[in-house]
């Protein structure tokens, strides 16, 4: 039976057990995008995910046609705050406090009660991110649809991603609205599949069918849509087999060893490049009509997300940046 992790407002993230895996669905009707609220869902859930001993792997599962966007609203109300763009030496040094507050729940639950809460999405996606990769749970993503922006920096942040065959679309197309893909996309990107070929994809804001991400291997596993959250419980649970000493010291070797990007420092920097990014005027112009493409005139759904994506122009003027 689903189980629901947090009260009866607000979205919530629906729970069932299978053996030692913890199956988790996004529950943020209609849309089910990932939002601030749900950002402090998945940091709770990831603090006891680390505690809990008799869980070994996690499925994160989507709902109807699409793995979970961001809400564009909390990106939109935190970049207003800022009145110009947030150089980035500046950025780092906020990247620095926001990593700092989000340790402690009780200033993260103080600073949420304020306008200043969305200035803690981002710091707090970070560290639930890194406590994924640093557990000894394995973390298994089924990507049910379109798996674009936040749905795909999501899934990135998994261990081994599942893919349903189909010809919607996967990828980071950020840069076509003048913003870096952050919270470790643009990281993870470059990790996984080098930077020559990661940094065109990155520049271009290109979207990929699923079977060109497994091509890439950005996706693992390819199977049929009514298979997949069967075939990705499947394999959590031979995965969760496997001693939790081992999962964590061969993520540590994955994700922090020699070679590995995937420091707290690297992230730091993402971060702040973000920041810098979306803190642009032009970029917040670009964003917010990316907002309005979405929302109107029909309702949202996969297709017009994707669409929306599809239609933005070729972004903010270059000497934005300058």
């Amino acid at each position: 039976m689903d189980e629901r992790t947090s009260g009866a407002q607000g979205p919530r993230l629906l729970t069932r057990r299978v053996g030692r895996v913890l199956v988790v669905h996004f529950d943020n009707p209609p849309h089910h995008f990932l939002d601030e609220p749900m950002s402090v869902e998945l940091d709770r859930l990831t603090r006891r995910l680390a505690r809990d001993t008799s869980v070994g792997a996690v499925v994160f599962a989507g709902q109807g046609s699409a793995y979970p966007h961001l809400h564009v609203p909390d990106v939109l109300d935190a970049v207003r705050l800022a009145p110009r763009r947030v150089p980035y030496p500046v950025a780092l040094a906020i990247l620095r406090v926001g990593s700092v507050l989000t340790r402690s729940r009780l200033v993260d639950r103080v600073v949420r009660a304020t306008p200043l809460r969305g200035v803690l999405l981002a710091p707090r996606l970070y560290a639930t991110f890194r406590r994924m990769n640093r557990t000894d749970k394995v973390f298994v993503a089924a990507i049910n649809g379109t798996a674009v922006a936040m749905g795909w920096v999501f899934a990135l942040a998994c261990d081994v991603r599942v893919a349903a065959d189909g010809t919607y679309a996967i990828g980071l197309p950020e840069s076509t609205v003048g913003v870096l893909a952050g919270a470790g996309g643009a990281r993870r990107t470059l990790d996984a599949i080098g930077t020559s070929r990661a940094l065109e994809l990155l520049l271009e804001g290109r979207m990929l069918t699923p079977r060109q991400a497994a091509d890439l291997g950005l996706v693992h596993h390819l199977v049929p849509r009514d298979d997949l959250e069967a075939r990705a419980v499947s394999i959590a649970q031979r995965l969760a087999t496997r001693g939790p000493r081992v999962i964590r010291e061969l993520k540590r070797v994955a994700y922090q060893g020699p070679g590995a990007h995937r420091t707290t420092a690297a992230f730091r920097a993402e971060g702040a490049a973000l920041l810098t990014t979306m803190t642009d005027r032009r970029a917040v112009r670009a964003i917010t009509a990316f907002h309005r493409r979405l929302t109107a005139p029909a309702p949202t759904t996969a297709h017009a997300l994707e669409t929306a994506w599809l239609n933005t122009p070729d972004g903010p003027d270059s000497r934005s940046d300058r």
